[in-house]
């Protein structure tokens, strides 16, 4: 099982945002695996731990557009993104996380 485990492609990949976020603005992110993007809508995307967020903590579409909620949160939040939803795959999910600091 171990020698299955080491010929798997990595499982991470790269989450960035178009640019800063302020409080009550979006920002389209972008998922990158194996250097190339993974396109289109339909992907899963949370934030800190939510599926698709919520008003404290910001919003994100299955397209990757995070809005900040209207108040910057006091801590940076976590953006989540994965080709399906953890526990689902039945090797690896391709995911990437990024953080971000919503400026007031």
């Amino acid at each position: 099982m171990i020698a299955l485990l080491l010929a798997c492609a990595p499982c991470d990949g790269e989450v960035s945002l178009a640019g800063p976020v302020s409080a009550g603005d979006s920002s389209q992110a972008t998922f990158l695996w194996n250097g190339e993007e993974v396109a289109g809508c339909g992907l899963y995307w949370e934030v800190d731990g939510i599926p698709g967020g919520d008003s404290t903590v910001g919003t994100v579409d299955t397209c990757g557009i995070y809005t900040a909620p209207d108040v910057a949160p006091a801590a940076p939040v976590r953006l989540l993104v994965a080709t399906d939803p953890p526990g689902t795959c039945a090797d690896c999910c391709p995911h990437a996380s990024v953080s971000i600091t919503v400026a007031p």
